[in-house]
């Protein structure tokens, strides 16, 4: 069970890397089969063994993985919504479908990167979104401005409302709304939403106008 749990674990190991597998005139991936060597090099040549055994079936339910991987993926490229993706999820559904991003491989370290939390936040992808949420916050408030003069003006006397609202308790709203509104409209808004999920805009999901 040892020797099984080293083939399976996806644990970080710090042996040497594992060795591509010749496997019916091509080669499985070495990390698919798990770590190479184990806590003690004496285990090495037993491992190694017992991974050369497995091969066969390993590389025969990769291959269903693999494929049903790429399957899955090419819908991303066929309805275009891959555009979509954040930059690390959008390599990951490249070398699914196609084995690489941008030349990269899963071992290279240019892809790695893109997973990193600094690197992701200076992305195109994620300084749109910020965008997005600081449009869809401005149009919100303004929206709010919006029907709060509509009831001032339309509601006449307020004690005849029925809402129990004074004329003051209405400035004070409308006060409160244009602060937000100058908040959310102003370049420093984008810094305060930096670190935030921001907004989807929606690509190739439905027309910009749409949302307006």
């Amino acid at each position: 069970m040892r020797e099984i749990s080293c083939l399976t674990s996806g644990a970080p190991y710090k042996g040497e890397k594992p060795r591509d597998l010749p496997v019916r005139g091509s080669f499985m991936p070495g990390f698919c089969l798990g770590q190479n060597g184990g806590p003690h090099p004496a285990r090495r040549p037993r491992i190694e063994r017992l991974r050369l055994r497995l091969r066969a079936p390993a590389a025969a339910g990769v291959d269903a993985i693999v494929e049903s991987q790429r399957r899955v993926a090419l819908y991303y490229f066929e309805d275009g919504s891959v555009e979509a993706a954040c930059p690390p999820l959008q390599a990951l559904l490249h070398i699914m479908a196609h084995g690489s991003y941008q030349g990269a491989g899963v071992d290279d370290s240019r892809l790695r990167a893109l997973f990193r939390r600094e690197t992701l936040l200076e992305t195109d992808w994620y300084q749109e979104r910020l965008r997005v949420k600081q449009e869809r916050d401005r149009a919100l408030w303004r929206r709010h401005a919006a029907a709060l003069e509509t009831f001032r003006v339309g509601s006449g006397n307020l004690a005849r409302c029925g809402l129990g609202l004074e004329e003051r308790d209405l400035q004070d709203r409308q006060d409160l709304v244009r602060r937000e509104l100058e908040r959310v409209s102003s370049p420093l808004y984008l810094s305060e939403l930096r670190g935030s999920i921001g907004a989807d805009p929606f690509h190739g999901q439905m027309p910009r106008e749409a949302l307006e």
